[in-house]
């Protein structure tokens, strides 16, 4: 049983960017809280957008995904990736040096 299913065919409706953390919040419902180093990739494999905690944030393209409808998500060795239908992927690191929860999927608590 795939344990990221709660999120899978779920809409990007909304970004939260704060100094901390990223939260993406999800249509119907569901939502993605980020507290590590995050990569936004396009269709090429190119890096679009990247976030890290405690650093200048000024800019940023991650807006792109917003509308965007998750297809795939699936973890990688120390990495959680998102694919979307609009070709995009992020690319979440899940092994926090400081070792606090580094992201939480809702629904189904799951804590990475």
């Amino acid at each position: 049983m795939d344990k990221f299913r709660s999120i899978v065919s779920k809409e990007i409706i909304q970004l939260a960017i704060g100094k901390h953390q990223i939260q993406i919040n999800l249509h119907p419902k569901g939502s993605i809280s980020v507290e590590s180093r995050m990569k936004l990739f396009d269709s090429r494999g190119k890096i679009v957008d990247q976030w890290e905690q405690n650093l200048e944030y000024l800019t940023s393209k991650l807006p792109v995904i917003l509308g965007q409808v998750i297809q795939k998500v699936k973890l990688h060795e120390e990495e959680l990736i998102i694919r979307t239908d609009g070709g995009f992927s992020l690319v979440i690191t899940t092994n926090n040096a400081e070792g606090y929860e580094s992201v939480v999927i809702q629904p189904g608590d799951i804590i990475l």
